[in-house]
C-alpha cells in the first residue's frame, strides 16, 4: 500500500510541476527587421558639424546637404507567437540600445531615435523609446503589427568623406506578463 501511495504521490508531483512550467512560459515576442534603417550620403560641411535626420516615416531633412544614396526609416515586424491572451501578456516594451554608426563614414554619433508602431488594427502612432505596446495592439503573424524606427546622425567638417549610411542599433523587448 506504502509503494502505490508512493508512486501516486510521484505522479501527481511530476504532474504539478508540469503544469507550473507550462504557466510560468513568458510569450514568444518576434522582432523581424523588414527593412534597414537608412540615412544616405552626405556633403561634408566646410566648418562645424551637420545633422541628418530621418523620421519614422522615412523622410529626410537636417541642416546638412543630401547627396545621394537610399534614405528610409527602419521597419520591424512585431508579433506574438506564444502565450499572447490575456493573463499571458500585459504589455511589450521596446527599447533602443547599442547604437552605433555601423556603415556611416564620416559619422560621429548615431543617436534619437524616433518611432512609430502601427496595431494590428492598422492604426499607426507615434512612440518614443523605451516604447511600451499593449497586448492587444500586436498582431500574432508577421506583419500584422509594425515598428518603424527613425534616427538623427551628426557629421562634423573634419572628416574625409561621408558614404551611403546604415547604422546598427538592437532593440530589447521587454514583455510583461
Amino acid at each position: 500500500m506504502t509503494t502505490k501511495t508512493g508512486k501516486t504521490l510521484v505522479a501527481v508531483t511530476f504532474m504539478a510541476f508540469l503544469l507550473a512550467c507550462t504557466a510560468a512560459q513568458a510569450a514568444r515576442i518576434q522582432l523581424v527587421e523588414a527593412q534597414q534603417l537608412a540615412l544616405g550620403t552626405m556633403e561634408i560641411p566646410s566648418s562645424g558639424s551637420n545633422t541628418r535626420i530621418v523620421s519614422a516615416a522615412g523622410a529626410g531633412s537636417g541642416t546638412g546637404t543630401y547627396i545621394s544614396g537610399t534614405v528610409q526609416e527602419g521597419h520591424f515586424d512585431v508579433y506574438c507567437t506564444q502565450q499572447c491572451g490575456v493573463g499571458q501578456l500585459t504589455s511589450v516594451t521596446l527599447s533602443i540600445i547599442s547604437a552605433g554608426i555601423g556603415s556611416c563614414t564620416g559619422m560621429t554619433s548615431i543617436g534619437t531615435f524616433t518611432g512609430s508602431f502601427t496595431d494590428k488594427n492598422g492604426t499607426t502612432s507615434a512612440v518614443t523609446f523605451p516604447a511600451t505596446i499593449p497586448r492587444a495592439s500586436i498582431g500574432t503573424t508577421a506583419g500584422t503589427s509594425r515598428l518603424n524606427v527613425g534616427a538623427t546622425g551628426t557629421y562634423p567638417s573634419t572628416v574625409a568623406e561621408t558614404s551611403g549610411c546604415a547604422p546598427t542599433f538592437s532593440v530589447q523587448i521587454t514583455v510583461t506578463p
